[in-house]
């Protein structure tokens, strides 16, 4: 077992981050209800490491919630529609970037002789 400060350090997790993770019911640690230190087992690296990942892969809270509990079938049609998700945009902030660089960039002005 590993107390929020131990844990924090082992999967890079900040403990506010931690908190908020309990808040919400991402990754909920054993409380001890007299001094109501958090701990953490074995198992909840593996799952805060792929939580890390997901967040990585811009998934929501929400969306990390149901993820966590899909099966192999649905976690793969998760990722794809995460896949399109991010695909979009890709898209639409490279239509951004050429904007932007259309209004810094000089116009080709015609040269006279």
């Amino acid at each position: 077992m590993y107390k929020i400060g131990e844990f924090s350090r082992i999967n890079k997790i900040s403990q506010r981050m931690l908190r908020y993770y309990d808040e919400k019911g991402l990754l909920i640690p054993k409380k001890d209800e007299m001094n109501g230190y958090r701990y953490y087992t074995n198992e909840d690296i593996s799952k805060g490491n792929k939580i890390k990942l997901l967040r990585k892969y811009h998934f929501s809270i929400d969306e990390i919630k149901n993820v966590l509990e899909m099966d192999s079938t649905t976690l793969k049609e998760s990722y794809e529609q995460k896949i399109a998700e991010l695909y979009e945009k890709t898209i639409e902030y490279y239509q951004l970037i050429e904007e932007m660089k259309a209004y810094i960039e000089p116009k080709n002005k015609i040269k006279r002789a």
